[in-house]
């Protein structure tokens, strides 16, 4: 904060040696009404002026805007022109997977689910997720998320929540054993405009260990997971329960799409996505020079 123009500084350089300029613009959470209630009047001030002088800098010296979503571009503060700007999801790091999860052979045991993520209402809010593991038995959840927003979110939850849920805290490394002894990975959490656009790192994760995506429609991630067949999406609970008994019954259909997805992250790795970049930046090479 102190030092407000240092990165248009390396900008303005970088444009007089006749180099492209991408920007990636992460997320933009401070343009929805949750971030007023998020931080006090002062700093949302100070913030939000600053924001608006980082887009005003933003037209002035970047060829190409990058964003997680095409959603997402009508939600920005400033015009773009469409022919400077694309999408570039996240990418993915191709984890070993083990002999150790092949589901064949497996019907009977124990479905085990698993979430990593935010769990602060109202942007994430995992109320539809106790009410679907209610009364599931052959359902195992494990639900990962920062330790200080659990001491805050957990007595949002604590007269909804079933049994079959095991609050863990992890992180980095730490979530190669949850990822690696999960049968699914699941996105089961109430609607929000925010997340209509925002493509979760943890999807690309996922993909990363050929972990199966379950999840509702009607946000970004349903239609990546949709797109790329990377899981399965579903319009209502009751969908979603039903479809995570047939899995449980029928391993072979996650043995399935578990091989099918060894394949598909191929071309989602970050080093995908870096030459996507590249081949798009390529593109202004003469136009600077």
């Amino acid at each position: 904060p102190i030092y407000p123009t240092l990165d248009f500084g390396f900008f303005q350089f970088l444009r007089r040696n006749y180099v492209p300029i991408g920007l990636f613009y992460r997320d933009i959470y401070w343009r929805f009404p949750f971030y007023r209630k998020q931080v006090s009047w002062l700093k949302r001030t100070i913030a939000i002026i600053n924001y608006r002088y980082d887009w005003w800098q933003y037209q002035r010296k970047v060829d190409h805007l990058f964003l997680p979503s095409a959603k997402m571009k009508a939600y920005l503060p400033v015009e773009w022109p469409a022919d400077r700007c694309s999408q570039l999801p996240p990418g993915c790091d191709l984890i070993p997977v083990t002999k150790e999860q092949s589901f064949a052979g497996d019907e009977g045991r124990i479905l085990r689910l698993f979430y990593v993520g935010g769990v602060m209402p109202p942007l994430y809010d995992l109320r539809p997720t106790m009410h679907l593991l209610r009364d599931m038995e052959n359902m195992h959840l494990t639900l990962c998320c920062r330790r200080e927003e659990w001491s805050i979110a957990k007595k949002y939850y604590e007269e909804v929540m079933p049994s079959n849920i095991t609050i863990v805290h992890a992180s980095g490394a730490q979530l190669l054993n949850y990822y690696q002894a999960a049968d699914v990975f699941l996105i089961c959490r109430a609607g929000n405009k925010y997340l209509d656009f925002a493509l979760p790192v943890k999807v690309l994760e996922a993909l990363g260990y050929a972990l199966p995506i379950v999840t509702l429609r009607g946000s970004e991630a349903s239609r990546f997971i949709e797109a790329e067949g990377t899981g399965w999406v579903v319009s209502s609970l009751r969908e979603m329960r039903e479809l995570l008994e047939g899995l449980c019954r029928n391993r072979e259909r996650l043995e399935q799409k578990r091989v099918e997805l060894l394949n598909i992250r191929k071309k989602h790795t970050w080093e995908t996505r870096a030459m996507s970049v590249a081949e798009t930046l390529s593109r202004y090479k003469e136009s600077i020079s």
